[in-house]
This record gives C-alpha cells, structure tokens and sequence, in this order.
C-alpha cells in the first residue's frame, strides 16, 4: 500500500519549565490524544491549494522544461481521480467548499497515514499537504521557509535522512570547532551571539553554553558556524561592538538602526561602525572604545 504521511514537528529551543517544553521532550508538540481538525487553503486569488492545480503559483514559478513536466503530471493525476470519485477537483470546486462545512480533516499529534491509492484519501492527503500548517518537507521547516503556524511536515524518509546527516555532520564539525577554542575565543564568540559569557566564567562553563546553543536548532547552528568562519578581526570588533552595547556605553536605535553614543549619531547602522572600526585609519577609535569598556567593566 503506498501511503503519503503527515507527521508532526518536534519543537526544539523551548524555554525549560513550560508545559511546551515538557510536551517536547517526550516527543509531542501537544497535549497526547489532542488533534486539530484542518480545512482546505486558498491562495491570493480566491483558488483552493488542492495540490492538484497545474496552474499553482509554485508550479508557474518552476524552469519552463520542469514546469510543463510538472503540469502533465498533476493534469493526468486530477482526471483519474475525479473520473474515481465523480468529482470536480478544480480549485475553485465546490467539493473543498463542502470539506469546510463537514468539519475538516482531523490531524493527530502522531504520524497521519492516507492510503494513496484510496482516491477520496488520495485527494485529502494533496490538499493537507498544502495548508500552512504543514511544511512541504522537514528541510523546508529546517530552512525557516515555512508559515510561522506551521506544526506539521510531509514524512518523506529519504529527504529526513538527507537533512539528519546534514544536521548531525554541521553538529560533529561545529563541537569539533568548539573543542580546540580556547577560553578567550569562546568568549569572543559568545559576545557576538549574545550569549551569557565572560572572561570571569571556567572554561566549562563557557563550553556548556556554546554546547546547548548549537545545540537548540538549526538556525543556531548555521549562525556559531557563519560566525566562526569570520576573520579573527572581525571576530574582535563585533565581539566588541556587542559589549558596548550590552554595556550601554553605545545605543541601538530599534532594531537594525542607527548607533548612538549618548545624544550623538555615530553609524547608521552596527554594520557601517563595524567597518569604520575595521578601518585601519579609524584605529583612534577603536582603542577609544576598548578604553571605555576597561573602565565601564571595572566599576562594576
């Protein structure tokens, strides 16, 4: 029997001692034998995402070789199923209408199973796969291309297996990288992650905080590496640019806005003082700042 699987997504980076988080760590993303019942989507224009649309938006956005592929397929696949069912699965169907006013489909907190080729199944599994709630593929969900509401994924092993070796082979190099740093460069690293670390904690310590941030998500992971593989200068300077702000010394004005020394406009944004301090001609500046975070670190 070929089956197309629904299956939930294990939530990760949760705050310890809430109910989310020791939902999770028994493998659920919500209270056991809980279900949401789901209705068909529409899109922009009013059509119901049946999955059996050639004219879908993703399928119009494909090369035009693949495209015109894609479509064949999806045209041959709708009219063998609504010649089973005596159906019209065209997107603006009454048939999704109906699935709406009938209550929906229900999704448990567990793998979700339809029989492929059941065709009333069938059809039910191509549109749940297209609703917000659920992403195309647990990479989708790993890449953060999916709707923030998303609690569900299309089960496909190969594409699971894929992403766990690309997961635990970042994991492996990322805890390597880890293990040669010393003290003062897990810091460094830390201060740019905004991380709770300092020259005054044991290595251990340092090491345990670095170790559950990559560890937490993937989104985490791909920042400590793209952060690591930066220059050891500018490792520096925006190690250093973190402090003076977590110090005060310099303002943020909103997020990914100007930076203010008091009343005083000094960049417009962290990356243009970034390279004014990478400036070899600005090295007055630099040392200014480091003065200033000496001594605001010494009355504490």
């Amino acid at each position: 029997m070929k089956q197309g699987i629904i299956s939930p997504i294990k939530l990760t980076g949760l705050r310890p001692k809430t109910l989310e988080h020791s939902l999770s760590k028994e493998g659920y993303s919500r209270i056991p034998n809980t279900s949401v019942f789901v209705t068909p989507d529409k899109d922009v224009y009013g059509k119901y995402k049946t999955g059996l649309d050639e004219d879908a938006q993703e399928i119009l956005d494909l090369p035009e070789e693949e495209r015109k592929i894609e479509q064949d397929r999806i045209r041959e696949l709708r009219k063998n199923l609504e010649h089973a069912l005596g159906e019209d699965l065209s997107p603006r169907s009454d048939f999704y209408r109906r699935i709406g006013q009938e209550g929906g489909v229900r999704l448990k907190d567990s793998d979700n199973a339809f029989n492929l080729n059941h065709p009333r199944e069938h059809v039910t599994f191509l549109w749940v796969s297209k609703i917000r709630e659920v992403a195309p593929s647990l990479l989708h969900f790993e890449m953060g291309k999916v709707d923030p509401s998303t609690r569900w994924y299309v089960k496909n092993e190969d594409v699971e297996a894929k992403v766990e070796y690309q997961r635990k082979s970042k994991y492996n190099k990322a805890a390597g990288d880890l293990d040669k740093m010393t003290p003062s460069d897990m810091v460094t690293i830390g201060r740019i992650l905004n991380l709770p670390v300092s020259n005054d904690m044991t290595r251990e310590k340092i090491y345990n905080e670095l170790d559950a941030y990559i560890s937490s998500n993937q989104q985490s992971l791909d920042k400590f590496a793209e952060v690591c593989a930066l220059p050891e200068e500018m490792k520096k300077i925006k190690a250093l640019i973190e402090d003076l702000l977590h110090h005060n010394i310099l303002r943020e004005r909103g997020l990914g806005g100007a930076i203010l020394e008091g009343d005083e406009n000094i960049a417009i944004s962290k990356l243009e003082l970034l390279d004014k301090l990478l400036n070899p001609k600005h090295q007055d500046l630099y040392i200014y700042y480091q003065t200033k975070l000496k001594q605001k670190q010494q009355l504490r």
